[in-house]
């Protein structure tokens, strides 16, 4: 499942602009804020991806039945956890290295009813032994070496079982 970015909408419209026709759409006032925004997700070689992708994510998760089981996001620049906690999705735990990215998640959750757990973590040492997942959804950043570090961990974060699932969400243009 392949997020559709933009190259014509700059980072700091990503949160909120998305293009229908060619076309700028406003998201909803307040959800994602662009001062909030600008210069905090590209430090770790991010590529969010547009507020249209991000649901449809969310709608592929719901899909494939992940409502009801632990969901682990390793990496969340693009904000997975803040749709999935807008539709009422219980047992989401977000790890990431960027402590202002999780403060932006907890803050756009708050009022949630049930938020994500989030999880300061830096990938190259691993999670703690007891953060096991029936879905893992990975977003790492755009390189190879990262993405199998992601991949490691995710691995090692899995739930033994015949129906659990790992995703990986990445811009293919970027891997080439």
């Amino acid at each position: 499942y392949q997020c559709d970015w933009s190259s014509d909408v700059c980072s700091s419209d990503l949160f909120n602009a998305d293009r229908v026709n060619g076309e700028a759409q406003t998201a909803e006032p307040g959800l994602y804020e662009v001062a909030k925004t600008a210069g905090v997700l590209r430090r770790f070689n991010q590529l969010p991806c547009t507020l249209a992708s991000r649901r449809r994510r969310a709608d592929l998760l719901e899909e494939r039945g992940a409502r009801g089981k632990r969901v682990l996001i390793l990496g969340d620049d693009d904000l997975l956890s803040v749709e999935l906690a807008s539709r009422g999705f219980e047992g989401v735990t977000v790890a990431d290295c960027d402590q202002r990215l999780l403060e932006r998640i907890a803050s756009e959750t708050a009022k949630a009813g049930h938020p994500p757990k989030l999880v300061a973590a830096d990938f190259h040492d691993g999670l703690d032994e007891g953060i096991k997942a029936d879905v893992v959804v990975l977003d790492p950043p755009n390189n190879i070496a990262a993405a199998m570090t992601f991949f490691r961990l995710a691995v090692a974060s899995v739930r033994v079982s015949p129906n659990a699932v790992i995703y990986l969400m990445i811009n293919p243009k970027v891997f080439g």
